[in-house]
């Protein structure tokens, strides 16, 4: 057994000593990395208000409000719906979020992301593969979307959840959402 400093894990060999095959052990903080975070309001219609002055791919915007975060092991909260990935090894990571919200507009068409970003870049990308709809079909609906998908995260990476308002949705041109329940789990 040895210890690979560059990569900080310890490593067998699981072939033979003339043709040695090295495996990285699991180590706590390669195994156990995992995070939530959540958006809670104390009442359905007074929740964090997310507008939408157009519609289309435009529109897309990070849902904005305070969150706690708990359960952080190898992830650090940053600042508002943001979890940072802190782990030295690149893995893949399952992301499951659950948001719920009232809209004040009929017939609004939403489409809900998980997005990954990076400390060098501004705007995070969302990830097509994760995009969840929904529409709300009438004024003070209260509507839940699930959001689910994979992402491969890198130390200082991060994720966040965005929302857009589809080309397709009724209402005016001020219409929002506010969102009541907002959790997050990554593993």
């Amino acid at each position: 057994m040895i210890f690979d400093a560059d990569e900080g894990n310890y490593e067998y060999n699981s072939g033979s000593p003339a043709d040695p095959e090295w495996t990285r052990t699991l180590d706590e903080s390669y195994s156990g990395a995992r995070g939530a975070m959540n958006i809670t309001a104390a009442d359905y219609d007074n929740g964090p208000q997310t507008t939408f002055s157009s519609k289309g791919v435009s529109t897309r915007q990070k849902i904005e409000g305070k969150t706690t975060s708990s359960d952080l092991a190898s992830f650090e909260a940053s600042g508002n719906n943001r979890l940072v990935y802190v782990g030295m090894q690149t893995r893949y990571f399952r992301v499951s979020a659950t948001v719920s919200f009232y809209s004040n507009s009929n017939n609004t068409i939403l489409a809900f992301y998980v997005a990954k970003g990076n400390a060098s870049s501004s705007t995070p990308a969302v990830l097509q593969d994760t995009k969840s709809y929904v529409r709300s079909t009438g004024t003070n609906d209260i509507v839940t979307v699930p959001v689910l998908g994979s992402v491969e995260l890198s130390e200082g990476e991060y994720i966040e959840i965005w929302v857009e308002r589809n080309a397709d949705s009724g209402g005016g041109s001020n219409a929002f959402i506010r969102v009541a329940t907002m959790n997050v789990v990554i593993n």
